[in-house]
């Protein structure tokens, strides 16, 4: 009975407008490929990053996470600018962007582009490549600068776990948002996908997970959430290092959500079972 409510559960939080969104970063990506590259793809140069680009995301997803990559030429143009110029970069972006699709609403602030949607946000960040892999890109706060980022590296070592982890990483992640959202649970995605990556790379013990046993990889993954230290304030991202903050306090919930699990693995009674999991 467990391994049919989890598969099912699974499915259930697919996202179901993938192909809406799709196009979404299709016609963003070909929009900017011809003016910055002389170029009508609707492919190159375009990242899917964030939760989506990890494949961590699910139904209702809502904010989306975009890297285009500009030639270093654009780069040097923008740097040369006395003051801000990475502000008349995302300024430029929002332009071209909107000169393209004048009803859509976009706007330009800190370090994005944004392009709103009826059901979803596409945020655009402009990146310049570097040699090793990383990117640069502009941040308009405090009279503007350059910053680094490595969502790549990020995208690698959560696939790389998950395959290890028998693909249970990225559902677990899935499942985890799906607590979240259900719960008022004060916790970024960012952070989710690492605390999931965390655990997991913590233990051998569900290196062979199947949906038969994704019960106890729950209730030991709540378990491992209310070890953490309530004073913790920020970890590491996997693969880049990045630091990821914490929004809020999330072990209430996790204690009541380890509770539940218990309760439901204590319970012979397979419907009562399934309506204790679905509590969680």
């Amino acid at each position: 009975m467990s391994a049919t409510l989890f598969n099912e559960f699974r499915t259930r939080l697919a996202v179901k407008n993938a192909d809406n969104i799709s196009t979404s970063y299709k016609q963003i990506t070909k929009c900017l490929n011809g003016h910055y590259w002389d170029s009508d793809s609707d492919i190159l140069h375009c990242r899917q990053v964030g939760s989506y680009g990890r494949h961590t995301a699910i139904d209702g997803v809502s904010d989306l996470d975009m890297l285009f990559e500009l030639p270093w030429s654009v780069y040097e143009r923008f740097n040369a600018y006395e003051s801000n110029g990475q502000s008349s970069l995302l300024g430029e972006i929002k332009k071209k962007l909107k000169d393209r699709y004048p009803t859509t609403d976009i706007t330009a602030d800190g370090q994005v582009v944004v392009i709103k949607y009826a059901k979803y946000r596409v945020e655009l960040v402009p990146v310049f490549t570097n040699a090793n892999g990383t990117y640069i890109y502009p941040n308009t706060n405090s009279g503007g600068s350059w910053q680094s980022c490595d969502p790549i590296s990020e995208i690698r070592a959560v696939n790389k776990l998950n395959d290890e982890k028998n693909k249970c990483l990225k559902r677990l992640c899935k499942m985890t948002r799906a607590w979240k959202n259900e719960h008022g649970v004060s916790m970024s995605g960012y952070l989710i996908d690492t605390l999931c990556y965390n655990f997991l790379n913590s233990t051998n013990d569900h290196d062979k997970a199947t949906y038969s046993t994704y019960k106890t990889l729950v209730k030991d993954f709540f378990s491992y959430l209310v070890s953490l230290s309530t004073t913790q304030e920020s970890w590491k991202a996997p693969g880049s290092g990045e630091t990821v903050q914490k929004s809020g306090n999330f072990h209430p919930k996790a204690k009541r959500a380890l509770l539940r699990c218990t309760e439901a693995l204590d319970l012979t009674d397979e419907k009562k079972a399934a309506k204790k999991w679905k509590s969680v």
